[in-house]
């Protein structure tokens, strides 16, 4: 048995406050770092280059890890290479429960961490490995499909149709959507999922909270892209997830001549009209067509609106 290390004399209190702090911070950046360094030898094939038949060989060789530390390690650094634009987990367990949603869902890794972050601050503490990984199962049990106007039975809040209405003059086709949640919307014309509003004509002034399963959302997105451009489509406002870093997302935006950054989370409604649906990460909504500054008077209301120079 190893003997513990003694703590040398007076080591206790060798370091200030600002020092412990700043040795600590650079531990931390030294370990993220080294993740971002296994990743780029496991990308760039260092294994092979260097004669190993494989990873775990490699590591054990050349590091001292066995096989299932250098894949634990290799994990951490994939899902730290999914976190580029937040702040990323603390230490490597954090980053490891992370990792089995590089299997099903990788783009759901910033959202699911920024959620954990805000909720634990939300109660006064910094972010558990137990939050992440009880957030992870929940994400994996039940996938999160942005609530629609259609069969997810969660419906839009009656504050964002009349300020869609107001903004367009009208509603003249919800493409996904179903007879309950029309109560609602008011459009003239809906399609639920039978008949399949991907396949119809749209017309007029479009409302559109689309599922987002994939690659449903996807196909909403640029079925309303294309539309839009050729003509079918006058105006359209788009309630969607604050999914910027998607490329279907890129491609609304890129089309969109007004945007409303919504204000907390939309509390989407149960079908008796309760608030109790609340997403896992903010709302946008998009606006396409020629009346920006009709947009912008109407949804100012509900969050920052950007209009497009």
């Amino acid at each position: 048995m190893v003997p513990a290390l003694p703590l040398r004399a007076g080591s206790a209190a060798s370091l200030s406050v600002t020092d412990a702090r700043s040795l600590t911070d650079q531990v931390k950046a030294d370990a993220q770092a080294l993740w971002e360094k296994l990743l780029d030898l496991y990308v760039g094939g260092a294994h092979l280059v260097l004669d190993y038949s494989s990873w775990g060989g490699y590591c054990a060789a050349e590091f001292g890890m066995s096989d299932g530390r250098a894949y634990q390690l290799l994990q951490s650094a994939r899902v730290i290479d999914q976190l580029t634009t937040v702040s990323p987990p603390q230490n490597e367990r954090q980053a490891r429960e992370l990792a089995p949603l590089l299997r099903t869902e990788p783009e759901a890794i910033p959202i699911v961490w920024q959620e954990v972050q805000e909720r634990a601050a939300e109660q006064g503490r910094p972010a558990t490995a137990v939050d992440i990984r009880e957030a992870v199962e929940r994400r994996i049990e039940k996938p999160h499909v942005a609530h629609n106007t259609g069969e997810n039975e969660w419906y839009t809040p009656p504050d964002y149709l009349e300020a869609a209405r107001a903004a367009m003059g009208s509603i003249d086709v919800d493409p996904a959507s179903a007879a309950k949640a029309n109560e609602r919307v008011g459009a003239a014309v809906f399609y639920d999922t039978g008949q399949n509003g991907l396949t119809q004509t749209w017309h007029g002034n479009v409302w559109m909270n689309p599922p987002y399963a994939q690659p449903l959302i996807s196909q909403f997105a640029d079925a309303l892209v294309e539309k839009f451009s050729a003509g079918e489509v006058d105006q359209a406002c788009v309630l969607v997830n604050n999914a910027t870093e998607t490329a279907w997302c890129q491609r609304l935006i890129a089309c969109a001549s007004a945007l409303c950054f919504v204000r907390g989370r939309v509390r989407f409604l149960t079908p008796d009209g309760c608030r109790e649906g609340a997403p896992l990460q903010g709302q946008i909504v998009l606006y396409l067509g020629g009346r920006p500054e009709a947009f912008s008077a109407h949804f100012a209301q509900l969050g920052q609106v950007w209009i497009a120079q």
